[in-house]
């Protein structure tokens, strides 16, 4: 086996405050990969190591942490559901844990290449239920980001 590339975005990440839409949402993390909440770009670590969150694509869970938590909220469709995940496992005191000795296949875009635009709908809508859950002080940035999201998706 070749060396492991980490190419989706994120598979590893923080957790974003409404500041990171904000910059990811202008773009402004490509001119300054510093300000990027996605951890792709920087070196790929050679152990396990804790992070804030990892992509909803591949979890391995423990059942009692995930019952400490009380599971997925279903209140989320398709976006952001696994960063409220992780935002609440460690609230609960667990760790998120990063393995780049595994190798996963993440075919993205499935469903959004089917229906970008009631995607859009549901990306603004998992977006609002995160930062009114998580908004790490930033709460008043919300309807800003909101507005550009819409006006990113037409």
């Amino acid at each position: 086996m070749g060396p492991l590339v980490d190419t989706q975005g994120g598979c590893r990440r923080n957790l974003p405050a409404p500041m990171d839409a904000l910059i990811q949402g202008l773009l402004l993390h490509r001119f300054f990969p510093a300000l990027d909440f996605n951890h792709n770009r920087r070196p790929l670590p050679e152990d396990t190591v804790p992070v804030p969150a990892v992509s909803g694509a591949c979890m391995l869970v423990r059942r009692q942490a995930h019952q400490q938590i009380d599971g997925f909220d279903e209140g989320f469709f398709l976006h952001f559901e696994d960063l409220d995940y992780c935002a609440r496992m460690q609230q609960a005191g667990r760790a998120v844990m990063f393995v780049p000795s595994m190798r996963v296949v993440h075919v993205q875009g499935g469903c959004s290449q089917q229906n970008p635009d009631r995607i859009s709908v549901y990306k603004a809508a998992g977006m609002r239920r995160y930062f009114t859950r998580h908004p790490a002080g930033q709460r008043w940035l919300l309807p800003l980001v909101l507005l550009l999201l819409r006006l990113r998706s037409g």
